[in-house]
Protein backbone atom coordinates (compact mmCIF):
# COMPACT_ATOMS: atom_id res chain seq x y z
CA UNK A 1 0.00 0.00 0.00
CA UNK A 2 1.16 3.74 -0.79
CA UNK A 3 -0.13 7.09 -0.23
CA UNK A 4 0.46 9.38 -2.13
CA UNK A 5 0.12 13.75 -2.38
CA UNK A 6 -0.11 15.40 -5.47
CA UNK A 7 -1.36 18.70 -6.54
CA UNK A 8 -4.42 18.90 -8.92
CA UNK A 9 -3.57 23.29 -10.03
CA UNK A 10 -6.63 24.56 -11.17
CA UNK A 11 -8.91 23.75 -8.09
CA UNK A 12 -9.48 25.94 -5.44
CA UNK A 13 -8.26 23.20 -2.51
CA UNK A 14 -5.58 21.47 -4.70
CA UNK A 15 -3.72 19.31 -2.70
CA UNK A 16 -5.01 15.54 -3.28
CA UNK A 17 -4.58 12.15 -1.71
CA UNK A 18 -3.98 8.86 -3.73
CA UNK A 19 -3.91 5.60 -2.22
CA UNK A 20 -3.02 2.65 -4.03
CA UNK A 21 -2.81 -1.16 -3.07
CA UNK A 22 -1.54 -2.88 -5.89
CA UNK A 23 -3.87 -2.05 -9.05
CA UNK A 24 -6.35 -0.75 -6.86
CA UNK A 25 -6.67 2.79 -5.89
CA UNK A 26 -8.66 5.56 -4.47
CA UNK A 27 -8.47 9.74 -4.95
CA UNK A 28 -9.58 12.24 -2.48
CA UNK A 29 -9.52 15.91 -1.87
CA UNK A 30 -7.60 17.15 1.07
CA UNK A 31 -9.63 20.40 1.03
CA UNK A 32 -6.25 22.34 1.35
CA UNK A 33 -4.82 24.78 -0.74
CA UNK A 34 -1.46 24.73 -1.26
CA UNK A 35 0.87 27.43 -3.14
CA UNK A 36 2.94 25.77 -5.91
CA UNK A 37 5.66 27.24 -5.41
CA UNK A 38 5.63 25.90 -1.46
CA UNK A 39 5.35 22.19 -2.63
CA UNK A 40 7.65 20.15 -3.05
CA UNK A 41 6.70 17.79 -5.47
CA UNK A 42 9.89 14.96 -5.89
CA UNK A 43 9.01 14.13 -1.75
CA UNK A 44 5.01 14.88 -2.05
CA UNK A 45 5.53 17.20 1.30
CA UNK A 46 4.96 20.77 2.01
CA UNK A 47 7.37 23.60 2.37
CA UNK A 48 8.62 23.46 5.90
CA UNK A 49 7.27 26.36 7.17
CA UNK A 50 2.94 25.66 6.32
CA UNK A 51 1.29 25.05 9.35
CA UNK A 52 0.38 21.25 7.87
CA UNK A 53 3.74 19.96 7.61
CA UNK A 54 3.64 17.46 9.93
CA UNK A 55 -0.31 16.57 9.40
CA UNK A 56 0.84 14.94 6.07
CA UNK A 57 3.30 12.45 7.40
CA UNK A 58 0.98 11.98 10.60
CA UNK A 59 -2.07 11.28 8.22
CA UNK A 60 0.23 9.05 6.52
CA UNK A 61 1.20 7.37 9.54
CA UNK A 62 -2.19 6.70 10.47
CA UNK A 63 -3.25 5.20 6.92
CA UNK A 64 -0.49 2.78 7.14
CA UNK A 65 -1.68 1.60 10.76
CA UNK A 66 -4.89 1.22 9.70
CA UNK A 67 -4.38 -0.24 6.76
CA UNK A 68 -2.16 -3.11 8.25
CA UNK A 69 -4.53 -3.50 11.34
CA UNK A 70 -7.81 -4.45 8.56
CA UNK A 71 -4.89 -6.43 6.46
CA UNK A 72 -4.90 -8.92 9.39
CA UNK A 73 -8.43 -9.19 9.29
CA UNK A 74 -8.66 -10.45 6.07
CA UNK A 75 -11.19 -7.20 5.39
CA UNK A 76 -12.21 -6.61 1.82
CA UNK A 77 -12.57 -3.44 0.20
CA UNK A 78 -9.37 -2.09 2.37
CA UNK A 79 -8.99 1.02 0.05
CA UNK A 80 -12.98 1.97 0.58
CA UNK A 81 -12.73 1.49 3.90
CA UNK A 82 -9.38 3.53 4.24
CA UNK A 83 -10.78 6.47 2.56
CA UNK A 84 -14.05 6.37 4.50
CA UNK A 85 -11.09 6.63 7.41
CA UNK A 86 -10.03 9.78 5.99
CA UNK A 87 -13.32 10.96 5.78
CA UNK A 88 -13.66 10.58 9.23
CA UNK A 89 -10.27 12.05 10.18
CA UNK A 90 -10.93 15.31 7.78
CA UNK A 91 -14.73 15.67 9.70
CA UNK A 92 -15.43 17.92 7.17
CA UNK A 93 -12.72 20.57 7.98
CA UNK A 94 -10.16 18.86 5.06
CA UNK A 95 -6.31 19.13 6.92
CA UNK A 96 -7.56 21.26 9.81
CA UNK A 97 -9.74 17.98 10.86
CA UNK A 98 -6.77 15.52 10.42
CA UNK A 99 -4.32 17.71 12.59
CA UNK A 100 -7.55 17.65 15.26
CA UNK A 101 -8.31 13.84 14.79
CA UNK A 102 -4.86 12.87 14.68
CA UNK A 103 -3.67 15.07 17.87
CA UNK A 104 -6.83 14.04 19.97
CA UNK A 105 -6.14 9.94 18.98
CA UNK A 106 -2.28 10.05 20.02
CA UNK A 107 -2.70 12.21 23.34
CA UNK A 108 -6.10 10.99 24.67
CA UNK A 109 -4.02 8.46 26.72
CA UNK A 110 -1.96 11.14 28.45
CA UNK A 111 -4.40 13.03 30.23
CA UNK A 112 -3.76 16.30 27.70
CA UNK A 113 -6.98 18.25 26.91
CA UNK A 114 -8.40 17.71 23.52
CA UNK A 115 -6.96 19.54 20.23
CA UNK A 116 -9.03 22.71 20.45
CA UNK A 117 -9.07 23.29 24.54
CA UNK A 118 -5.31 22.85 24.04
CA UNK A 119 -4.59 25.41 21.39
CA UNK A 120 -6.88 27.84 23.63
CA UNK A 121 -4.49 27.55 26.56
CA UNK A 122 -1.31 27.55 24.22
CA UNK A 123 -2.65 30.78 22.61
CA UNK A 124 -3.70 32.21 26.17
CA UNK A 125 -0.45 31.62 27.82
CA UNK A 126 1.94 32.35 24.81
CA UNK A 127 0.34 35.66 24.35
Amino acid sequence: MTVAYYLVPDRKTNLYCRISDGKDRVTFSLDYHVNEKKWNSKKEELDQNDVHYFTLGEFKDELYTKYHLLKATDEKNLLGILKKEAENLMNGKGLDGIAESVFNLRNKDYGIPPYDEFIKAFEKHSG
